[in-house]
Protein backbone atom coordinates (compact mmCIF):
# COMPACT_ATOMS: atom_id res chain seq x y z
CA UNK A 1 0.00 0.00 0.00
CA UNK A 2 0.95 3.06 -0.76
CA UNK A 3 0.66 5.67 2.05
CA UNK A 4 -0.12 9.69 1.43
CA UNK A 5 1.88 11.49 3.64
CA UNK A 6 -0.91 12.33 6.38
CA UNK A 7 -0.71 8.80 6.98
CA UNK A 8 -4.93 8.36 6.75
CA UNK A 9 -4.98 7.53 3.15
CA UNK A 10 -3.82 4.82 1.12
CA UNK A 11 -4.12 3.29 -2.13
CA UNK A 12 -2.82 -0.55 -2.96
CA UNK A 13 -0.06 -0.22 -5.57
CA UNK A 14 2.37 -3.12 -7.57
CA UNK A 15 5.98 -1.92 -8.57
CA UNK A 16 7.20 -3.20 -11.69
CA UNK A 17 10.90 -2.43 -12.75
CA UNK A 18 10.74 -1.96 -17.05
CA UNK A 19 14.81 -3.00 -17.43
CA UNK A 20 14.83 -2.26 -20.73
CA UNK A 21 13.90 1.55 -20.12
CA UNK A 22 15.76 1.83 -16.57
CA UNK A 23 12.01 2.74 -15.13
CA UNK A 24 10.10 1.97 -11.66
CA UNK A 25 6.41 1.88 -12.73
CA UNK A 26 4.08 1.72 -9.58
CA UNK A 27 0.47 0.79 -10.94
CA UNK A 28 -2.68 -0.12 -9.56
CA UNK A 29 -2.25 -4.15 -8.91
CA UNK A 30 -5.69 -4.65 -10.19
CA UNK A 31 -6.41 -2.89 -13.61
CA UNK A 32 -2.06 -2.96 -14.20
CA UNK A 33 -2.89 0.75 -15.34
CA UNK A 34 0.48 3.14 -14.79
CA UNK A 35 -0.34 5.51 -11.68
CA UNK A 36 3.35 7.23 -11.50
CA UNK A 37 7.00 6.04 -14.05
CA UNK A 38 9.90 7.01 -12.56
CA UNK A 39 13.11 7.04 -14.77
CA UNK A 40 15.90 5.76 -13.20
CA UNK A 41 18.56 6.57 -15.82
CA UNK A 42 18.98 10.57 -14.72
CA UNK A 43 19.06 8.97 -11.14
CA UNK A 44 22.21 8.68 -9.12
CA UNK A 45 21.24 8.12 -5.40
CA UNK A 46 17.98 6.73 -3.92
CA UNK A 47 17.27 6.92 -0.25
CA UNK A 48 15.31 4.06 1.55
CA UNK A 49 14.26 5.45 4.90
CA UNK A 50 13.54 2.34 6.87
CA UNK A 51 10.98 2.65 9.89
CA UNK A 52 12.43 1.50 13.13
CA UNK A 53 9.44 1.20 15.14
CA UNK A 54 7.28 0.03 12.41
CA UNK A 55 8.64 -3.46 10.46
CA UNK A 56 6.28 -2.63 7.89
CA UNK A 57 7.01 0.93 6.56
CA UNK A 58 9.56 2.11 3.96
CA UNK A 59 9.64 5.41 2.66
CA UNK A 60 11.58 5.98 -1.11
CA UNK A 61 12.89 9.39 -2.01
CA UNK A 62 13.86 10.19 -5.48
CA UNK A 63 15.80 13.19 -6.20
CA UNK A 64 14.26 16.27 -7.33
CA UNK A 65 10.74 14.04 -6.90
CA UNK A 66 8.54 13.24 -4.46
CA UNK A 67 8.52 10.34 -2.19
CA UNK A 68 6.85 7.32 -2.07
CA UNK A 69 5.37 5.85 1.48
CA UNK A 70 4.89 2.16 1.20
CA UNK A 71 3.34 0.35 4.68
CA UNK A 72 3.37 -3.66 3.53
CA UNK A 73 1.22 -6.35 4.84
CA UNK A 74 3.59 -8.34 6.53
CA UNK A 75 7.10 -7.80 7.79
CA UNK A 76 8.99 -9.73 5.45
CA UNK A 77 7.73 -7.98 2.31
CA UNK A 78 9.47 -5.04 3.80
CA UNK A 79 12.88 -6.77 3.10
CA UNK A 80 11.48 -8.80 0.15
CA UNK A 81 10.87 -4.91 -2.05
CA UNK A 82 14.30 -3.79 -0.10
CA UNK A 83 16.68 -6.56 -1.88
CA UNK A 84 14.91 -6.46 -5.24
CA UNK A 85 15.17 -2.77 -5.46
CA UNK A 86 18.71 -2.51 -4.15
CA UNK A 87 19.56 -5.90 -6.60
CA UNK A 88 17.83 -3.78 -9.42
CA UNK A 89 19.70 -0.02 -9.25
CA UNK A 90 23.26 -1.99 -8.48
CA UNK A 91 22.42 -3.49 -12.13
CA UNK A 92 21.55 0.06 -13.49
CA UNK A 93 24.75 1.71 -11.49
CA UNK A 94 22.72 3.47 -9.27
CA UNK A 95 23.73 4.23 -5.54
CA UNK A 96 21.34 3.83 -2.31
CA UNK A 97 21.59 4.47 0.85
CA UNK A 98 19.82 3.01 4.32
CA UNK A 99 18.61 6.03 6.72
CA UNK A 100 16.77 4.55 9.57
CA UNK A 101 14.11 6.33 11.62
CA UNK A 102 10.98 5.87 13.47
CA UNK A 103 7.30 6.31 11.88
CA UNK A 104 6.87 9.80 13.61
CA UNK A 105 10.16 11.16 12.29
CA UNK A 106 9.69 8.94 8.57
CA UNK A 107 5.74 10.31 8.02
CA UNK A 108 6.57 14.06 9.50
CA UNK A 109 9.85 14.10 7.00
CA UNK A 110 8.16 12.96 3.79
CA UNK A 111 8.30 14.94 0.62
CA UNK A 112 4.58 14.56 -0.80
CA UNK A 113 3.49 15.18 -4.23
CA UNK A 114 1.39 18.64 -2.71
CA UNK A 115 4.64 19.63 -0.78
CA UNK A 116 6.40 19.69 -4.01
CA UNK A 117 3.53 21.29 -5.90
CA UNK A 118 3.64 24.02 -3.32
CA UNK A 119 7.92 24.42 -3.90
CA UNK A 120 7.33 24.65 -7.45
CA UNK A 121 4.60 27.17 -7.06
CA UNK A 122 6.35 29.30 -5.02
CA UNK A 123 9.33 29.24 -7.22
CA UNK A 124 7.53 30.28 -10.24
CA UNK A 125 6.16 32.86 -8.47
CA UNK A 126 9.50 34.61 -7.70
CA UNK A 127 11.38 34.10 -10.94
CA UNK A 128 8.16 36.50 -12.07
CA UNK A 129 8.55 38.63 -9.59
CA UNK A 130 11.88 39.35 -10.55
CA UNK A 131 11.40 38.89 -14.14
CA UNK A 132 8.85 41.75 -14.31
CA UNK A 133 9.86 43.60 -11.19
CA UNK A 134 6.50 43.05 -9.91
CA UNK A 135 6.29 42.77 -6.01
CA UNK A 136 3.77 43.29 -3.64
CA UNK A 137 4.78 47.14 -2.79
CA UNK A 138 5.88 48.05 -6.65
CA UNK A 139 3.17 47.47 -9.36
CA UNK A 140 3.88 47.78 -13.16
CA UNK A 141 1.43 48.52 -15.83
CA UNK A 142 1.76 46.27 -19.07
CA UNK A 143 1.03 48.51 -22.08
CA UNK A 144 1.16 47.10 -25.63
CA UNK A 145 1.18 49.89 -27.72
Amino acid sequence: RELKVDGNHSRQVGILVNESEKLLIICDPESMSSLRRIDLSAILKIEFHICLDDPTLLLLRFPHLYDMVLEMRHENDRQFLLDDLKSTLQKFGIGYDDVFKNRKRLIADAFSKEDRQQLVELFFREVFKDAFGTGQNQRKKFRVQ
